[in-house]
């Protein structure tokens, strides 16, 4: 029998649809003949069942509609209803997942504004570490140096470089080719330039006999101590370093533009733009934070004690010192405000650049790619300098060959460079030791004429001689106001900054000496 309301299969004795709930109405003779018709089936069944009772209940029993039982849950408690009800259910879910799934994939990531800072930091400190600073910094090969000019005629030189970062300790070679001599050109004529410039903890030699017949000594003053400390763990410095920048970055408060198009490595790309805005008030939050993490470090306080000969005590202090120096710098507003602008999109930063126009200055730009960097320097509108840099590896034999092009152009001048890098596979660094040494300090200025007569057999750019007993003057001398503890050096003022210096290379008024325990 179905219900006359909704179609449904029902009992022939219902009383109400259990599907719809609607009254059934019956014809009396329907019913009756009905009952007789069901009373015939038990007779039979009783009279085959080899005297085993068959009992199916009196089908007419519970069949009026009870509201305690005939309820929605029942309903869903019907195999039959609960698929039917389940099966679209299923279908809407999996459907809103597909398309959670699909808009996702299409959406920018969400990541925190400081994260963007503190992983281009994590990217140039990664370099360095990789590069300079890791126990295995050590290299040694073969190079091809060839650059022109401004359109003057191209020179190459060729040679061999070692160093090891760990020892303090640099050795380049060169000698000048003719370029064009394969090509049956001549440039530089009869003339051969050979040179060595070696370094070693602070001090650096050039020696040349078609330059002077003295090796030169170009003594650096080590400000810092890095170069002249035998023992300390300079990852740890560099570490230390990072993670106080990065502690500082992640409590700035940073502001985004609207998405903005930009012209980079020769390609065209809709970004975003990240602003950090460092007023007077925001530099001094950014030192105050970097210094002390800093001092906080133990790592880095241990091993920067050692660079300055001092105690861990003594290297707190001059932190806290030089984050009270800054604070007080930016305790006023001067005005002078630079903002650091991250171009972005989903992950990728493409430019990072230092807006100083309203610090006096004019605006840095870094274009970065995976082997290109681009730098920009613009103020009052002029580019004032640029640099393109594009670096090819390649490896043939398990020698690595890495190829920089560079192209720089400062105000007036246009300078292409080619270098061409093989590594040895396995790097060899030696010491050496020169005699017949002279330092540029002690040269006279018959001496300092003759090498620039000398020089200018291959260019005509020796001005920058003159300057050279300037640039290795010391700095380190009796005139100067300087602070000493125990140890071998000390802590002077050199045109308002803080400088290392020997002990017996200046004057120690009494009363301005202390002593640590």
């Amino acid at each position: 029998m179905k219900c006359s309301t909704c179609g449904k299969e029902i009992p022939v004795t219902s009383q109400v649809c259990p599907f719809c709930y609607t009254a059934i109405k019956h014809d009396t003779e329907e019913v009756a003949s009905t009952e007789d018709s069901l009373a015939t089936i038990n007779t039979s069944f009783q009279s085959t069942s080899n005297n085993d009772e068959l009992n199916f209940g009196d089908l007419n029993q519970n069949t009026s509609f009870d509201e305690e039982h005939n309820t929605l849950k029942t309903y869903f408690q019907e195999p039959k209803q609960r698929k039917k009800i389940l099966i679209p259910i299923i279908g809407v879910l999996v459907f809103f997942v597909i398309l959670f799934v699909i808009l996702n994939m299409f959406k920018e990531p969400t990541i925190d504004s400081y994260k963007y800072y503190t992983g281009v930091v994590d990217k140039v400190y990664e370099y360095i570490s990789d590069n300079f600073t890791s126990s295995d910094a050590k290299n040694s090969g073969s190079y091809k140096l060839v650059y022109t000019i401004n359109n003057e005629k191209t020179k190459e030189f060729r040679g061999k470089y070692q160093y090891d970062l760990s020892k303090k300790l640099i050795d380049i070679t060169a000698d000048l080719k003719d370029p064009e001599k394969e090509n049956g050109g001549v440039i530089v004529g009869d003339q051969t330039l050979g040179m060595e410039l070696y370094g070693k903890n602070n001090e650096l030699y050039f020696s040349s006999n078609n330059i002077f017949t003295n090796v030169i000594l170009l003594p650096y003053e080590d400000e810092t101590g890095f170069l002249t400390s035998k023992q300390y763990d300079l990852n740890s410095l560099v570490d230390g370093i990072r993670d106080a920048t990065n502690y500082a970055l992640k409590n700035m408060t940073f502001t985004e533009e609207k998405k903005v198009n930009i012209n980079t490595m020769g390609k065209s790309f809709d970004v975003k733009k990240k602003v950090l805005k460092l007023d007077y008030i925001t530099k001094r939050k950014f030192v105050n934070l970097f210094f002390t993490e800093l001092a906080d470090d133990s790592n880095f306080t241990t091993e920067y004690a050692k660079v300055i000969g001092k105690k861990m005590g003594d290297v707190e202090n001059l932190l806290n010192s030089y984050r009270t120096t800054y604070e007080h710098q930016f305790s006023v507003d001067n005005g002078k405000v630079t903002y650091i602008n991250l171009y972005y999109k989903g992950k990728d930063v493409y430019r990072v650049e230092f807006d100083r126009t309203q610090d006096d200055d004019g605006i840095y730009t870094f274009d970065l790619d995976k082997n290109k960097l681009s730098y920009s320097y613009v103020k009052d509108g002029q580019t004032i300098t640029s640099v393109n840099i594009n670096r090819i590896d390649t490896t043939m034999n398990e020698v690595l060959t890495r190829t920089y092009n560079i192209d720089i152009k400062n105000n007036d001048d246009i300078i292409t460079i080619n270098i061409e890098l093989t590594k040895d596979i396995n790097p060899v660094v030696k010491a050496k030791e020169f005699e017949n040494v002279k330092s540029i300090r002690d040269f006279t200025n018959e001496e300092i004429n003759t090498i620039k007569s000398n020089v200018k057999v291959y260019t005509d750019r020796i001005d920058w001689i003159d300057d050279l007993k300037t640039i290795f003057k010391s700095k380190c001398d009796t005139n100067l106001s300087c602070v000493c503890t125990e140890g071998d050096t000390c802590q002077c003022t050199y045109e308002n900054r803080v400088i290392t210096c020997p002990k017996e290379l200046v004057q120690v008024p009494e009363n301005n000496t202390t002593t640590t325990e």
